[in-house]
């Protein structure tokens, strides 16, 4: 997909992005490395001097690491959108592979899940939603393919974002845009049994196959969801949408637009 780059991403040198780091910790680790939370110092472009960033450094320079690089640097210019992260800048040097994106203040989706009231949940929910709709909106639609609890970052007002783009690519096959709604219906479910792992979490199976096989159990969370401000016809909608989602068979999966649809009428 020829996007061409953005003039709002700023390339960093290493020592720059070292020094923003100087005093900080180690806030995340991922596939592609560390991630630390930095303060950028003698920068005036776009107002970002003192600004508090999360930098994710690459273990090396290996093949795989390049790939998924140049996907966030190339890709996520391009997909403005209020429920995806922004790209700030990046670095490349001569060890390894740098990105720079605003701190998150409220961490993962998955760091928040026990402490989440029903109005937080839908909020993220909603925004995750929003933002698939974004990706499929190009032409060639562009497909996620890593959309988890740990890949959504919440900022101080617990607006979603989505963020690990290193696996992005074009559509290149009918159906491929069905795996997101199904890693967006394991989502749901994770968000409805909340903090519950132990009815899912021990087994090889994903959160989806075990949900249609014990919907009973699952009907038995609404009362949780309840318990955060959930009305009890919301509880039944959202559970059966993330079982529509997790369909084996992704031709009986909803579009996005069906998805959102259906979501327009949750509160």
């Amino acid at each position: 997909m020829p996007f061409s780059h953005s003039g709002d991403v700023i390339e960093f040198t290493a020592e720059e992005l070292k020094g923003y780091i100087r005093e900080g910790k180690i806030v995340g680790r991922g596939a592609f490395g560390p991630v630390y939370k930095g303060i950028i110092k003698g920068r005036q472009e776009r107002n970002i001097n003192g600004e508090h960033v999360a930098i994710k450094f690459s273990r090396n320079k290996c093949e795989r690491a390049s790939t998924q690089w140049r996907a966030e640097k190339d890709y996520l210019p391009e997909v403005k959108h209020q429920n995806i992260i922004k790209l700030i800048g990046y670095c490349e040097s001569e060890e390894r592979f740098y990105l720079v994106y605003p701190f998150m203040q409220n961490g993962t989706a998955l760091s928040q899940l026990s402490g989440l009231d029903w109005h937080k949940t839908l909020k993220i929910i909603k925004g995750v939603a929003s933002a698939i709709q974004k990706l499929q909106g190009f032409t060639p639609a562009l497909v996620h393919r890593d959309i988890k609890l740990d890949n959504i970052l919440l900022d101080q007002n617990f607006t979603p974002k989505l963020a690990d783009f290193g696996n992005v690519t074009p559509e290149i096959e009918d159906g491929s845009k069905a795996e997101d709604i199904y890693s967006f219906g394991e989502i749901l479910l994770q968000l409805i049994a909340k903090n519950e792992k132990n009815y899912y979490i021990g087994t090889t199976r994903r959160i989806g196959d075990w949900a249609r096989e014990n919907y009973p159990q699952i009907k038995l969370l609404h009362a949780i969801l309840e318990k955060t401000g959930c009305s009890r016809k919301a509880a039944a909608a959202i559970t059966e949408l993330g079982l529509e989602c997790v369909e084996p068979h992704p031709s009986d999966r909803p579009t996005i637009a069906q998805v959102l649809a259906k979501l327009a009428y949750l509160s």
